[in-house]
C-alpha cells in the first residue's frame, strides 16, 4: 500500500493480519476446506494463480518442497509487517493476497486454512 506526502510516494508498513477480520464461533467451526472450496476460491485462486506466473515468469526451477515452506512461513507470520518476507515467492503470494483480502477479508482462522489447504495440495 502507498500513498503520497510531498510529492513522494510512501509505502505503508502493515501486515497481513491487518486485512483479517476476528474470528467468530461460526468460522472456528470450519475444520477444513474440503467440499466448501468455492467459498474460498478468490483466496486459493490468488495463491495458485501467484504460484503459476512465478513459476512461469520468474524460476522454473522452483520446486513443491520452496513452495511449502514459503506457504509455511507466510501461515506462521503472516502477523509481522509485509517486510519481513524477503523471498520472491513469498512476496508474490502476499501481493495476490492482499488483493483477495482488502475485496473480501476473512478470519484469521479461515487465513490458515486456506494456506494450509494449498501447502498440502502441493
Amino acid at each position: 500500500m502507498a500513498s503520497k506526502e510531498n510529492n513522494e510516494t510512501v509505502i505503508e508498513r502493515f501486515s497481513l493480519s491487518e486485512l483479517l477480520v476476528s474470528n467468530t464461533p461460526k468460522t472456528l467451526e470450519i475444520k477444513s476446506l474440503e467440499y466448501i472450496e468455492l467459498e474460498y476460491c478468490e483466496y486459493l485462486g490468488a495463491i495458485e494463480y501467484s504460484i503459476a506466473q512465478h513459476y512461469y515468469e520468474n524460476d522454473r526451477k522452483i520446486e513443491d518442497k520452496d513452495i511449502t515452506l514459503a506457504l509455511k512461513n507466510i501461515m506462521l507470520n503472516y502477523e509481522l509487517d509485509i517486510y519481513f518476507f524477503n523471498r520472491d515467492i513469498e512476496i508474490q503470494i502476499i501481493n495476490y493476497l492482499i488483493g483477495a483480502l482488502s475485496e473480501k477479508p476473512i478470519s484469521n482462522h479461515e487465513f490458515r486454512l486456506v494456506i494450509s489447504y494449498v501447502g498440502l495440495a502441493i
